[in-house]
């Protein structure tokens, strides 16, 4: 009688939420011609509610997920690429079974990742056809392929598929067996098994509101969850195979979901649905024309080489610019800045055209305008200043400005033609860089560790930057910790002598830790090679030396470098000391770069040497830098020999990894990103030693390439 009770409650709760939202039907807003058809569902990828669609995010477009339908809770991220593929990953939380009983982990939690593929895009009678895997790493619990049609109708979106693994019903280790990795053995394993039809239909009654119901395939007996280890956990009260379900767009980038399942029970969700735009939620303000007064203008026309050398200069640094160099011939000028005022190469370079056009005298024809990165030219730019003025007030294109004015690949022939005999001592220089002090807020996570899913240390990280000499980069690095479970973790070393599983040694203790104090230099060889060479406290568990050598080729779509660090352990309670009885460690590599897809910023990287333990290997990095942001990944596979540990012998060590703008946070255009990175098990293979700085690789906008393809913004 009291679950009878609970059911028609429930059904009440749900047909009054409905009517609540009745009157979109009518007087909602006007319906668009072109739906919001990549709507997400109660997991973290497009679908319905719990069954997925041929859909997939735009290209560049991020939904971040909450769901609760008991006994799951799910938390997740979903990407869309290229409007072909959509990349999902997520946590699922079960509350019907305890992780390691008796040590505070709480409920248990899996992750899963997953990706959507379209087959077929959508086009006059035809519908759109994906095909699709969830759970394609570790346990596979929640493990599924399928391929999937949609076709918009009206302002009906009809999706039909098959499926297997829980899509028809299966729990997939039953399937795979004892292989090891059972996600990756479901991956390949047979197409002749079980398979189920699924699908569903949305209704879009306005832009803001959808209805939603779906045939869903899942068999709620055989999932984990449900029953654990042969032993019912969770009762199974479905009545009907079918979820309804409510979609609506609170705000422009927030959604809510709720949703009847299977006739007994209520699920419901929200998420953002936001696009990756560096011009983030505030709006950039428009930055004021560089105007140049006649005063100005009067005094650098009566001025001789070095005096106007001097205004250019002091003009550029009080814009915003810094590291400015600047010199004067009777008809040329050279300037030099590093740009931290724009994410664009091209903005900066018309900014800086626009200050030389202004205050240069008409005996000025000609302009070297160069870029820098850590105080070497990295692009530099030679044009005639008609052929300047004629490109920006479009009396010629872009072809025909190249055919006469050339953008190169480091400067070193501009500046032996610019010189022409001259002594560069007379270079005038103006720097304000020379002293940096920064106080960031810091948060470190240890996931998913069997004493607690987040065990977190909060410190507050004081960062001073000095800069005394061209190319040289001094950094102190000071971490006060303010709380710290990092002493509850459960983690232990898995060596003799570990390279990175002793890590919780070095993050348990509270006391103030310098993590980083070093000296790096930053020198240009023949050929144009850049050269790196530092030492000193690296980070929080090692210091010593570090070389690096760099040299972009064919306009910066391709490099190659080399790279080493020797190291010693630092000792985890003493600031100032080495760990005694520690071994001197090594690395030793080729990086080599490949911009691969540069009209989508398809970027792959390879690290090929010897890693810290003395493993050999390779580390490849696949990574997508568009619009300012840079999402990627990269796997490491070495030669695990050298470990006495069957977990490092096991081992392959990988991460996924987001690089964000601080432009989004802003109402105007700045520099920087924030890097957040999910690395997998802490292991002592593949491991590296952090650097202060590196040049492999270099940031792929500060290359000719991009400059010479956004050329046209130059008339904005």
């Amino acid at each position: 009688m009291r679950k009878l009770i609970q059911s028609r409650v429930t059904r009440c709760v749900f047909i009054l939420i409905f009517f609540f939202f009745l009157p979109h039907l009518c007087l909602g807003d006007s319906f668009s011609p072109s739906p919001p058809l990549a709507l997400g569902s109660l997991q973290c990828y497009t679908g319905l509610l719990n069954m997925p669609t041929a859909r997939v995010l735009g290209d560049w477009r991020v939904i971040v997920n909450y769901g609760n339908d008991d006994p799951y809770s799910y938390y997740g991220v979903a990407l869309g690429l290229f409007d072909r593929i959509e990349v999902h990953g997520q946590f699922t939380e079960v509350n019907t079974i305890e992780a390691f009983p008796g040590q505070g982990y709480g409920h248990y939690k899996d992750r899963s990742a997953g990706v959507r593929v379209v087959l077929l895009k959508e086009r006059d009678w035809l519908p759109q056809i994906a095909a699709g895997v969830f759970d394609v790493t570790g346990t596979a619990l929640f493990g599924q392929r399928y391929v999937v049609a949609s076709k918009l109708i009206h302002n009906f979106d009809i999706s039909f598929g098959l499926g297997q693994g829980i899509l028809a019903g299966r729990f997939v280790p039953d399937i795979i067996g004892n292989k090891r990795d059972k996600a990756f053995a479901y991956l390949l394993s047979s197409p002749r098994q079980t398979t189920r039809p699924f699908g569903g239909v949305q209704w879009f009654i306005s832009p803001r509101l959808t209805l939603v119901g779906e045939y869903s395939s899942i068999d709620y007996k055989n999932m984990f969850g449900f029953i654990h280890n042969g032993v019912v956990v969770k009762e199974d009260h479905s009545r009907i195979p079918f979820n309804f379900g409510i979609k609506y767009k609170i705000f422009p980038f927030l959604n809510a979901k709720l949703a009847y399942i299977r006739g007994c029970r209520l699920a419901f969700g929200v998420n953002l649905n936001f696009p990756l735009e560096p011009e983030g939620f505030l709006g950039w303000k428009k930055e004021a024309p560089y105007v140049a007064y006649e005063r100005l203008k009067w005094k650098a026309y009566l001025a001789d080489n070095d005096k106007l050398a001097s205004l250019i200069a002091k003009e550029v640094k009080e814009d915003g610019f810094k590291d400015v160099r600047v010199a004067c011939s009777d008809s040329a000028v050279w300037v030099e800045a590093a740009n931290n005022k724009y994410w664009s190469s091209v903005r900066a370079i018309s900014r800086l055209c626009s200050i030389l056009d202004g205050v240069c005298p008409p005996r000025i024809q000609t302009f070297y305008v160069n870029l820098k990165v850590d105080s070497q030219v990295l692009q530099s730019l030679k044009c005639s200043r008609e052929d300047l003025r004629a490109f920006i007030e479009s009396r010629i294109d872009k072809k025909t400005f190249f055919l006469y004015n050339s953008l190169s690949l480091y400067g070193d022939n501009h500046l032996k033609e610019f010189l022409n005999g001259r002594d560069l001592s007379r270079f005038h220089r103006e720097r304000d860089d020379w002293f940096r002090f920064k106080i960031e807020p810091k948060v470190r996570t240890f996931l998913n560790n069997r004493r607690g899913f987040f065990k977190n240390k909060v410190l507050i990280q004081t960062s001073v930057d000095l800069y005394p000499l061209e190319g040289m980069l001094i950094r102190g690095q000071i971490e006060h910790t303010l709380y710290n479970q990092f002493k509850d973790v459960a983690f232990y070393s898995l060596e003799k002598e570990p390279t990175r599983t002793d890590i919780v040694l070095y993050e348990r203790n509270s006391a103030p830790r310098i993590s980083q104090m070093a000296v790096d230099q930053v020198f240009s060889l023949p050929w144009d090679i850049l050269f790196r060479a530092s030492a000193g406290y690296f980070e929080t568990g090692y210091a010593g030396l570090g070389f690096e050598s760099f040299r972009y080729f064919h306009n910066g779509l391709l490099g190659l470098g080399l790279e080493s660090e020797i190291v010693k352990k630092r000792d985890p309670d003493d600031n100032f000391k080495m760990e005694p009885h520690t071994s001197t460690l090594y690395t030793a590599f080729l990086n080599c770069y490949a911009n691969v897809w540069p009209s989508k910023g398809i970027e792959v990287g390879l690290k090929v040497g010897r890693f810290l333990a003395g493993d050999k290997g390779v580390r490849v990095d696949i990574r997508r830098s568009f619009k300012y942001f840079t999402i990627g990944a990269w796997y490491t596979k070495t030669d695990t020999s050298v470990f006495s540990s069957p977990k490092n012998r096991e081992a392959s060590y990988k991460a996924v990894y987001i690089k964000v703008p601080f432009a989004v946070f802003k109402d105007k255009e700045v520099r920087g990103r924030f890097t957040y990175m999910i690395t997998s098990f802490t292991r002592d293979q593949g491991q590296t030693v952090e650097q202060i700085r590196s040049l492999y690789p270099m940031d792929p906008w500060e290359t000719p390439y991009y400059t010479r393809q956004d050329f046209e913004e130059m008339r904005k």
